[in-house]
């Protein structure tokens, strides 16, 4: 075990917090090797897989006191992003399509598929893009502290923005954001 794990245990095990256990793994994705923090403890309950994007100079070890809280009910993965951490780093800065292909490549490799993504910062531009472009992959997204349109900011320009998009979205409610619409509608 890392020692920052055994620390984080210990620390919130004497607030007598129930958490759980992660360790470092490494999935190889074509050519890279991508590292991630992995939940080890087993879910009390058969729950969705969580996926923990970090964000811009930050790594996956942003979020351990998120994934050893989580634990005990979720089996939860927080990848580092290519260039990111202890993952290999690609000969050129990837943009954020790309690293939303690199997300939804590490998670077929890793038979990850129905998983909740929750963003932080930067990374919530990362899971709205594989959103849109990977659907089947996921269940739902939680997005904290998203980053916004350096053109908007202002909340009455993003209201516009979100009303904008809505129309061409063909969305009627347009404070609810088109990936949402989208898995209200699916079977259950």
């Amino acid at each position: 075990m890392p020692k920052d794990t055994l620390w984080i245990e210990r620390t919130w095990t004497q607030r007598q917090v129930k958490t759980g256990w992660i360790e470092s793994q490494w999935t190889r994705v074509g050519d890279f090797r991508m590292h991630a923090r992995v939940s080890t403890s087993p879910a009390r309950y058969e729950s969705l897989p969580v996926v923990l994007v970090h964000g811009i100079g930050i790594t996956s070890r942003y979020w351990v006191p998120t994934s050893v809280l989580l634990a005990p009910w979720f089996r939860n993965y927080a990848p580092d992003l290519p260039g990111f951490g202890l993952s290999d780093k690609p000969r050129r800065t990837l943009q954020v399509r790309q690293l939303a292909d690199w997300m939804a490549a590490w998670m077929r490799a890793r038979n990850i598929a129905g998983a909740a993504l929750v963003g932080n910062s930067f990374g919530c531009q990362i899971v709205a893009d594989f959103t849109v472009r990977y659907p089947e992959l996921l269940s739902c997204t939680v997005h904290i502290g998203p980053t916004t349109d350096p053109k908007g900011h202002t909340a009455r320009e993003q209201v516009r923005q979100n009303c904008l998009l809505s129309r061409l979205l063909g969305l009627r409610h347009p404070t609810r954001s088109a990936h949402i619409r989208k898995f209200s509608r699916r079977p259950h």
